[in-house]
């Protein structure tokens, strides 16, 4: 995909045939420029995918509050468990670009409709929702392939065919086998508790 055109980030045309909205062809087609994403388009991608994410500091705080709300106030002791589950939470990592959880969202139609906005909006400042809505109506899974490739997010997602990749990819860094490591340490257990 690194032809010149990609390079210079020079758009692509998406050509569809238009569907109305019970899915049938009107013979209208439509016509779009497709533009790369830059850093820039990447980082209003990523700003949409963390808002699919809630705070979990704001649902604990919301159900402390509705729970008050309710007459029915939680006790200290599960509003401390709500708060240290938000806090456990929130120190996971991000679902960024790339990571499954975040490409596994890149595949709904939510995130086609965000993609085609910020693509072909770089182009066509006119293109809004209910453009981008009928837009969406007529693609193909193929279109939608040819979207991804022009913006070139097939680039930065992640491979759903590839493994997990290895937590210790050289564990052996010294050159000790672990079986070695582990009669070493199976030895050194015995010196001290003398048997």
């Amino acid at each position: 995909m690194n032809s010149l055109a990609s390079l210079t980030s020079q758009p692509s045309v998406l050509r569809v045939e238009a569907k109305n909205e019970e899915g049938q062809l009107t013979g209208e087609m439509l016509e779009y420029q497709v533009y790369p994403f830059t850093i820039e388009d990447l980082g209003k991608l990523q700003a949409w995918i963390d808002r699919q994410f809630p705070d979990p500091f704001d649902i604990a705080r919301n159900a402390i509050d509705k729970a008050k709300s309710t007459n029915n106030p939680f006790t200290y002791t599960q509003e401390q468990f709500l708060l240290k589950n938000a806090a456990e939470l929130a120190m996971r990592p991000r679902n960024l670009i790339g990571t499954p959880e975040a490409d596994a969202l890149l595949g709904s139609s939510g995130a086609c409709l965000e993609i085609l906005m910020i693509s072909i909006r770089k182009g066509d400042p006119t293109f809004d929702e209910d453009k981008s809505k009928q837009l969406i109506r007529s693609l193909t899974a193929m279109d939608i392939l040819k979207v991804y490739q022009a913006t070139q997010l097939n680039l930065v997602m992640s491979d759903p065919k590839a493994g997990k990749p290895d937590e210790n990819p050289t564990p052996n860094s010294n050159g000790i086998s672990a079986s070695r490591r582990q009669r070493r340490a199976t030895a050194a257990k015995k010196r001290r508790t003398g048997g």
